[in-house]
């Protein structure tokens, strides 16, 4: 699960980062272009909605774990209760 998870988050990161490659060379190479302000505007809006997306993902995942272990302690301080009890 864990490799999946960095094969997708390597291949997000790859993506990102050859969309802002293009964009740069638009702008540095000066493409003469009515959109360019655009272009690199939507770009800049992606990269941010990816790195949001990314970030409530790992927040997720942080607390779907914390939850899961909580649990199993809970588990087990409800059995050495009972077997306390009995």
């Amino acid at each position: 699960m864990k490799k999946k998870s960095i094969t997708i988050i390597l291949l997000i990161t790859i993506g990102l980062f050859l969309i802002v490659l293009y964009a740069s060379i638009i702008q540095v190479f000066g493409i003469q272009s009515d959109d360019k302000a655009t272009i690199i505007g939507g770009v800049l809006s992606m990269i941010g909605g990816a790195l949001g997306a990314l970030g409530a993902y790992v927040v997720a995942t942080y607390q779907m774990n914390k939850q899961i272990e909580h649990e199993k302690q809970k588990e087990k301080n409800r059995e050495k209760r009972a077997s306390y009890t009995i």
